[in-house]
């Protein structure tokens, strides 16, 4: 699941290059599309961008999807077929300093990192192509002409070999399939609330998209995470002895929060009183982890590069997590929510300092709480608690 993120304006100046750094205009027949001042993590006078097809990535250091895209860019630029007639730019527009630190050693193999070249509040490439959001791409003709423009994550492969070789058409539109939603509900409505839900598209992001005392909005939530969502118990455990996430939800609250009391309850409530759903409580003896500060110099040095700016965010799949600018208990409810809990904060444990975090999630648990433990000095200490298990019974 990958979400896409609204590009904001970073009005800063840019690092001058000098004179041997520069990008000669006569050699790539560019300097009307692509402006860098400098490459970082390499010597431009290395590259060679005369009669090439330049692919530009462009990100910030504030971009979590943007971050966890660097790998699909990596592996186009690493693909033989583009290696000898193409040149692949990740492209900023923010100081050196700040691309070096969250880069933290980071080099791939076949992407050059290059610094936007100054242009009073925005760096002249991200406005030449009218950059609207993060990540975005380009493929650029070696004769300047733009061929193509887009999310990053679709510029595949095949697309990109049909621009190089010329033979790329723009796939038509499909035409709209008439698509009948069955409605559960249209709406619930009493005096201080209205709730409107219904079947969702498999296919939607999951992610909350607002929550907070006045109202809760998901575009496609299964019943398990509308019960993680809005329980009020901290630690608890679902079980169900059938699929629960195979059906995913659209749920819209709005409220007057202050003429109901717990309104994220109240929805739960609600919600499986008109969808029939039966749940219980009891307590059982269960292996959970509790989240420990092994190494705090080493966590300190995970602290976010974002505190001056506030940017941030977070984008996972079951992959990767990219975490940016967020508390260790972001880390730890997505982590819930991937299954890999119950995880649960031992307290005394600082919850407001916020940090950044790139967990891989290839090899489980026991890969999460290695990299946990190595990069940022947390533990996972396994124990067994009494702890409350909700059955939930569609």
């Amino acid at each position: 699941m990958t979400k896409i993120i609204l590009y904001v304006i970073i009005a800063m100046y840019l690092v001058a290059c000098s004179p041997a750094s520069k990008v000669s205009s006569k050699s790539n027949g560019l300097n009307e599309r692509f402006y860098p001042s400098k490459l970082v993590h390499t010597d431009l006078r290395e590259v060679n961008f005369k009669d090439k097809f330049i692919i530009i990535d462009f990100w910030a250091t504030w971009c979590a999807p943007c971050i966890k895209g660097f790998s699909h860019f990596e592996t186009l630029a690493s693909t033989p077929k583009f290696k000898d007639n193409a040149v692949f730019v990740l492209l900023s527009e923010e100081e050196e300093q700040k691309i070096l630190k969250r880069l933290n050693g980071r080099t791939l193999q076949n992407v050059h990192f290059a610094i936007d070249q100054s242009d009073s509040l925005l760096g002249k490439t991200f406005e030449k192509f009218d950059v609207q959001y993060l990540p975005y791409a380009v493929v650029i003709h070696p004769n300047g002409e733009l061929l193509w423009s887009g999310g990053t994550y679709s510029l595949t492969d095949s697309k990109l070999e049909h621009l190089i070789a010329g033979t790329y058409q723009e796939a038509p539109p499909k035409p709209k399939k008439a698509t009948k939603q069955t409605i559960i509900a249209d709406t619930l409505t009493g005096a201080h609330y209205q709730i409107t839900t219904c079947l969702a598209n498999k296919g939607s992001s999951s992610g909350f998209t607002k929550k907070d005392q006045s109202g809760y909005k998901r575009t496609a939530v299964s019943i398990r995470n509308l019960v993680k969502d809005l329980s009020n118990r901290s630690n608890f455990n679902l079980v169900s002895d059938a699929n629960i996430d195979s059906t995913v939800y659209y749920v819209h609250f709005k409220c007057d929060p202050d003429s109901i009391e717990q309104p994220f309850n109240f929805l739960l409530h609600k919600l499986l009183a008109h969808y029939n759903i039966q749940t219980s409580t009891y307590t059982a003896e269960k292996e959970v982890f509790h989240v420990t500060v092994l190494n705090s110099d080493l966590l300190a040095r995970k602290t976010t590069l974002q505190v001056e700016d506030g940017h941030g965010g977070f984008d996972y799949t079951d992959n990767e997590i990219v975490i940016i600018n967020k508390p260790i208990t972001t880390l730890v409810s997505i982590l819930n929510e991937l299954d890999y809990g119950p995880l649960i904060l031992k307290e005394p444990l600082n919850t407001e300092t916020r940090y950044d975090f790139q967990i891989d999630l290839k090899e489980g648990i026991s890969g999460i709480k290695n990299q946990l433990e190595k990069k940022y000095g947390l533990g996972l200490v396994p124990t067994t608690t009494p702890i409350e298990v909700i059955k939930i019974q569609p």
